[in-house]
């Protein structure tokens, strides 16, 4: 091929990249937003947050540049639910004040996917190969664990709690139709899910408030 046929291709690429983006954001200009409140019937322990989003949403949506912090600190993973979405990086990070040595050990199911210690000060970026639900622990302080969920559309979000009162979440220019809200919780390891249907509509807000039980 030629080089004047390299710089037609590669402005044509560009074009249809920029034109994708832009599409994109129309798109989202046009949705509709969720908005609520998620309240645990028992109470939030410390650090404890729930991530919530929509089921049943298809298409192709620009991944982030910006990555989602996992810190280790006060000998816990923070925070514990951490949801990305396909293609995003993940930043491990340890911000102990004092030398204390963690372990990361990652995994998809049972098959470790890697496993390394972090000191004080020490990042590790890692993008997670597929959408789905991945376990860390830290063989070091076995107390320790989170949990990061992988989603193929960026109508997710993270809501931290304190105690009994409603914590509030807005997702904002998701495409009407309807769906499913979901809210997940990792109750004594195990990652729990509280649904309801819902119906979004072009720039309008829909209201949810949901009530996840022991």
């Amino acid at each position: 091929m030629r080089r004047g046929s390299y710089v037609v291709l590669g402005f044509l690429m560009g074009a249809f990249f920029a034109l994708s983006i832009c599409g994109q954001a129309s798109a989202i200009a046009e949705g509709g937003v969720l908005a609520g409140t998620i309240r645990l019937s028992s109470g939030a322990k410390a650090d404890e947050n729930t991530v919530v989003y929509l089921d049943g949403i298809t298409g192709t949506y620009a991944v982030p540049q910006q990555p989602a912090v996992l810190d280790q600190n006060h000998e816990l993973f923070i925070p514990h639910l951490v949801p990305v979405q396909s293609g995003q990086t993940v930043k491990f990070k340890n911000s102990e004040r004092e030398a204390v040595t963690h372990n990361v050990h990652v995994f998809r199911g049972a098959r470790t996917l890697f496993n390394e210690n972090h000191f004080v000060g020490q990042d590790r970026d890692w993008i997670p190969p597929r959408p789905g639900e991945y376990e860390v622990r830290c063989n070091i302080h076995r107390e320790m664990s989170a949990y990061i969920l992988v989603f193929e559309h960026p109508f997710f979000a993270s809501v931290k709690h304190q105690g009994l009162a409603p914590a509030p979440f807005t997702i904002e220019g998701i495409p009407p139709g309807t769906y499913t809200v979901v809210a997940v919780r990792d109750k004594k390891g195990t990652l729990e899910r509280q649904e309801q249907k819902v119906i979004i509509n072009a720039k309008q807000t829909t209201t949810v408030n949901l009530i996840i039980p022991d």
